[in-house]
């Protein structure tokens, strides 16, 4: 009889029952934006994540009904850090401060990592019950595919102690380009993928009827009613509030919190063109070409595996069959970097080229296994001149020389990189002095072909029992399920609509 009291009272006071130890939650997100200094119509502010956590933490306090203290902890995704970075193949040392903006980079920031990914998983000072996850709108609106990523790293690894992460949807800034519409597909196609729910502020404030723009990204209003949206994903009830504006505000989250409980966010395919978007094209014979670089070269090796293990043939040409007549190229590749020579540059030439891959180049032996975990996101050569030389930044210069509607894609040699090295800390990006390892050819031959086809050229398992077989395999897992989850921001490909 006492234990179905028990169970009684569990039921009836779920909220509160928790009430041995602190209510915690750690909200994630950026001060700054990636777009930050652009004067662009595409800039996006940063989406202030410290006064939403401000708001939720009042909101908490205030509230009777969560029969503890609650605390809310705002964590800054954005850092600094400035590193000399071996160039070339000479490895000149150039002083460079790498930049964090994205949640990726904010996983693999090496500077007291080991820390930071245990308190996630609650084994730091505090115990998080929840962990809500902020993306920066600039990437959200350009590059989804690498917020997938980081979402899907960090909801990972929260998932490991025993807090629940939650995505807080937030919308462009007045005036941008993107579109509320577009980040709510984006940040529900994510949640889908990592099985993560949605707190849709960005579809309450886009419900709303609000005039100008405010110095403020959000608006203090817009932080509230995001922090409400918050309160309502957990404990689905209105947000407590004192104010009859808050009151209002607070009815319409819960609302909307409802309302997409049973909405279909997104169907088929994600058609949004990103630097990192496929092609889908599923020829039987593949041409492509390269400008003949030792890099290209390195990669050519595993791309050429990577589609014959789809049954595909492949060939390099140089524009001119055997016959003599011009035909036009399924695909180049070659590096990005603009301090590298532009004779060796990815091709943009859309009527010789079906695609064209570019890829950031890598750093010499003397830094690499140190600054390419840093060089995700963005980089300034001693801190003033921006260089492009990293995953995003080749991303970046092709968004803002509109070379995406062309077909052009980016290579995100840093990002896979990464996840070679989680794999096995002991492994280098590096086979020499100055060219890339192996594995890490593996992963971008892959990831090339994966893009380009949407298949999988990944075996069933590896062709040996060898830690070198089993390594080499993995790389190529590495290489397909970045390109999917980056397309496509799930880790499998949906069917396109009949």
């Amino acid at each position: 009889m006492k234990i179905k009291q028990l169970v009684i009272l569990l039921a009836l006071f779920g909220p509160v029952a928790s009430a041995f130890g602190d209510l915690n939650v750690l909200v994630i997100g950026s001060t700054h934006s990636y777009s930050e200094g652009e004067k662009s119509a595409a800039a996006q502010k940063a989406f202030n994540g410290a006064a939403v956590a401000g708001c939720l933490r009042k909101i908490l306090a205030g509230d009777p009904k969560i029969g503890r203290t609650a605390n809310v902890v705002f964590e800054d995704v954005y850092r600094t850090k400035m590193l000399p970075t071996a160039i070339g193949g000479g490895g000149k040392l150039m002083d460079m401060e790498y930049r964090c903006h994205s949640l990726a980079q904010y996983y693999f920031w090496p500077e007291r990592r080991v820390e930071r990914l245990a308190s996630l998983r609650g084994a730091g000072k505090t115990k998080w019950n929840y962990v809500v996850i902020l993306g920066d709108p600039y990437i959200i609106a350009n590059m989804p595919g690498v917020y997938a990523e980081g979402v899907n790293l960090i909801a990972n690894v929260v998932r490991k102690g025993r807090a629940k992460p939650i995505l807080l949807m937030g919308w462009p800034e007045a005036g941008s380009t993107s579109t509320t519409a577009h980040f709510g597909e984006v940040t529900y196609r994510v949640g889908k993928g990592v099985r993560v729910p949605v707190a849709p502020a960005g579809c309450a404030w886009g419900a709303l009827t609000r005039k100008g723009k405010s110095a403020d990204h959000p608006s203090a209003e817009g932080a509230y009613l995001a922090a409400a949206c918050v309160y309502s994903e957990l404990f689905a009830r209105s947000a407590p509030a004192g104010k009859t504006s808050q009151k209002a505000l607070a009815q319409h989250a819960l609302k909307t919190v409802k309302a997409n409980k049973t909405k279909t966010q997104s169907a088929g395919r994600f058609e949004f063109k990103s630097p990192f978007a496929m092609k889908y094209v599923t020829a039987k014979s593949i041409t492509y070409n390269h400008t003949g670089s030792s890099s290209e070269r390195g990669i050519q090796g595993s791309l050429e595996a990577a589609i014959k293990r789809c049954k595909v043939s492949c060939r390099k040409v140089q524009g001119v069959d055997k016959a003599g007549a011009k035909r036009k190229i399924d695909f180049n590749f070659g590096r990005a970097n603009t301090i590298f020579e532009a004779n060796k540059k990815y091709k943009v030439a859309p009527d010789k080229f079906g695609r064209s891959y570019g890829f950031p180049m890598q750093e010499h032996s003397k830094t690499a296994a140190v600054t390419m975990l840093y060089g995700i996101d963005k980089r300034y050569m001693g801190g003033r001149r921006y260089e492009d030389g990293t995953d995003l930044g080749i991303a970046y210069d092709m968004i803002r020389q509109g070379e995406v509607a062309s077909d052009i894609r980016a290579v995100p040699i840093r990002l896979m990189w990464a996840k070679l090295h989680d794999l096995n800390s002991k492994s280098s990006p590096l086979r020499d002095k100055w060219h890339m390892s192996r594995n890490l050819n593996e992963a971008i031959g892959t990831y090339m072909y994966t893009l380009l086809s949407g298949q999988c050229p990944v075996p069933a398992k590896p062709s040996a029992k060898t830690p070198d077989a089993v390594l080499r395999w993995s790389a190529q897992k590495i290489g397909y399920q970045t390109a999917v989850r980056m397309a496509h921001l799930q880790p499998t490909l949906t069917p396109a609509r009949r």
